[in-house]
């Protein structure tokens, strides 16, 4: 029993306490908090079972809806801690391979107003062209349903900005070519885009 209860004590003490040393295993000092609270009431059942003495009325009870409430409590900031360092290794995988990524155009009636590190606007001269604008040095990230998701190709997290750009007929995104028609391995010419 005296081992089992040093045992919580040290763990949860660890998870609480010294967070940093875990730094490189997301959740882990949540899960030592779990653990370690875990280890009480185990710890209290072989005190009892050994002595005899059974604890009377509802202190059972309420010693082990406290360890659920307190051990589930670990679990989920466990969970949280874990899928927020995927998420962050995620985004700094994506930050180092977007200037590498393809780039997409955007035409449009009006000036958006974009201005972005690496984002050239040019207005279009030509008397007779239905879309005035054009944005070169952007990313495309998500098209769902609905707005298109861009990000500049000099993108950080730590000043960037992200684009979110309504469907409509005012805007155009245009992308490169995935298949090449130009035969296997020959990347498409600079200036044929595909209408998205």
């Amino acid at each position: 029993m005296p081992v089992l209860v040093s045992l919580g004590l040290v763990l949860v003490l660890a998870g609480l306490a010294a967070p940093a040393l875990f730094h490189r295993a997301a959740g882990l000092p949540d899960v030592c908090v779990a653990l370690g609270v875990l280890l009480f009431p185990v710890a209290e059942h072989l005190h009892t079972s050994l002595s005899g003495k059974q604890p009377a009325g509802v202190v059972p009870v309420i010693q082990w809806t406290l360890t659920f409430v307190l051990a589930s409590i670990g679990l989920f900031w466990a969970v949280n801690d874990y899928s927020a360092a995927v998420g962050e290794a995620g985004g700094y995988e994506y930050e180092t391979k977007l200037r590498t990524m393809p780039e997409t155009v955007v035409s449009s009636t009006r000036d958006l107003g974009i201005r972005a590190p690496d984002v050239t606007a040019t207005p279009c001269t030509a008397p007779d062209s239905a879309y005035r604008f054009r944005y070169d040095g952007l990313v495309l990230v998500l098209q769902p349903g609905g707005p298109s998701f861009l990000l500049p190709k000099g993108w950080t997290r730590l000043d960037g900005v992200a684009l979110a750009l309504p469907r409509s007929g005012d805007v155009r995104l245009l992308t490169p070519r995935i298949a090449s028609p130009y035969g296997t391995g020959d990347p498409a010419p600079p200036g044929d885009l595909r209408d998205r």
